[in-house]
């Protein structure tokens, strides 16, 4: 049974390169992804759909696929980029983040296999999309508790548990979860002086 699992997750991600390539064709026309520029492929989507849409009309179906809560994606989403689909960050650490979903440089590879490039990050849909997916990847990794959700940030216990706190305060603002928001730890972890060392 277990040598099918390799068959089964092959599959799967062909599924999901389709699904969302179907998804987002009227984006990327016939062109192939590598093709597109960031910047053109932001270009190239205003043009295919109009006007600019809603920033969150992805949320529902993306959440459907991929059997994640929606309005848990929607509070990603918001801490990733307060829903501004144009989002690029540069970290400390030399990597970039796109989109919607915060998409960082890292999965850049994986997704080019499914051939999406960085620029259709720049698509509301698209980043949707793939943050679901990353999503319910965490969740099937590591439980679907506050936990497992915020290891779509980090596995890291300070990033994770500041993250579970953005998650969590954004949920508060959806009026998903009653209460008041928490206090969002600092970036970077206190250091820990001994007394007597520097």
């Amino acid at each position: 049974m277990s040598h099918l699992m390799p068959l089964a997750l092959a599959s799967y991600r062909r599924r999901l390169g389709a699904v969302i390539l179907t998804a987002t064709a009227s984006v990327v026309h016939a062109q192939a992804a590598s093709e597109l520029l960031p910047e053109h492929a932001a270009r190239a989507a205003s043009q295919a759909t109009g006007a600019p849409q809603e920033p969150d009309r992805c949320v529902a179906s993306a959440s459907r696929l991929h059997r994640v809560n929606d309005s848990v994606l929607r509070a990603i989403l918001r801490v990733e980029s307060r829903m501004v689909e144009q989002t690029i960050t540069r970290n400390p650490n030399g990597s970039i983040d796109v989109g919607l979903g915060g998409t960082n440089s890292i999965h850049f590879p994986e997704l080019a296999r499914y051939g999406i490039a960085p620029g259709h990050l720049l698509d509301g849909c698209v980043a949707t999309y793939v943050a679901a997916w990353q999503l319910a990847k965490s969740i099937a990794r590591f439980g679907n508790n506050m936990y497992g959700i915020a290891t779509y940030h980090s596995t890291t216990p300070h990033f994770n548990q500041r993250y579970q706190v953005l998650v969590f305060n954004e949920l508060v603002r959806l009026k998903v979860v009653a209460g008041p928001v928490r206090p969002v730890p600092p970036l970077q972890p206190a250091q820990t002086v001994v007394a007597g060392n520097p």
